[in-house]
């Protein structure tokens, strides 16, 4: 039944040659596997005292039950599996909480605007340098800041990284700066 994950029925113990004895001398017996997620992780055996003691209703009634453990062994790995996940996700989320403030503290100490893009060009967190300027900006595309030409620079310097100096638009006002694409 390990090697097969199927169940094994042996009507006349005392004639199965693949039975072996645990004390009973006659009867027959029913070995059913438990599956979880196709591999054996238990087996149901029934014996009886008297030969052909399972009626093919009893047989699939019992295949059923096994099915029915399995699946709830996997509802139950799946849950722990889960809770796993939750917890990672509870640690990433109090992490990048953290390494906010602390971006914030160190920002705050600078003159300098200091600005955090995501992968996808947003601004996830801006300095209150410059008065505050960009301090609104979160979840903003970067490229709405820039003019044509600093649009132009910044796609370069994102293929290749380095040094940048790029035109901000603020509103009405333009305002040049400098920076390093990592």
């Amino acid at each position: 039944v390990v090697k097969t994950a199927k169940l094994y029925y042996a009507r006349d113990v005392t004639s199965d040659p693949l039975f072996v004895s645990g004390g009973q001398i006659s009867g027959s017996e029913i070995c059913a596997p438990v599956l979880v997620d196709g591999d054996v992780v238990g087996i149901m055996n029934i014996e009886a005292d008297q030969k052909e003691a399972f009626s093919p209703e009893v047989v699939a009634r019992i295949e059923l039950l096994c099915a029915i453990a399995g699946s709830l062994m996997n509802m139950g790995v799946a849950q722990e599996q889960l809770k796993a996940v939750e917890a990672q996700v509870r640690g990433l989320q109090d992490a990048a909480t953290a390494a906010e403030a602390r971006f914030e503290t160190l920002a705050g100490t600078l003159d300098d605007l200091v600005l955090i893009l995501d992968s996808d060009n947003r601004i996830a967190s801006a300095s209150s340098a410059w008065g505050g300027a960009l301090k609104d900006a979160a979840g903003k595309d970067f490229d709405v800041f820039l003019d044509e030409a600093s649009t132009r620079t910044w796609e370069r310097a994102g293929a290749k990284g380095g040094a940048v100096s790029l035109t901000l638009r603020l509103g009405k006002k333009s305002v040049a700066a400098t920076g390093r694409v990592t």
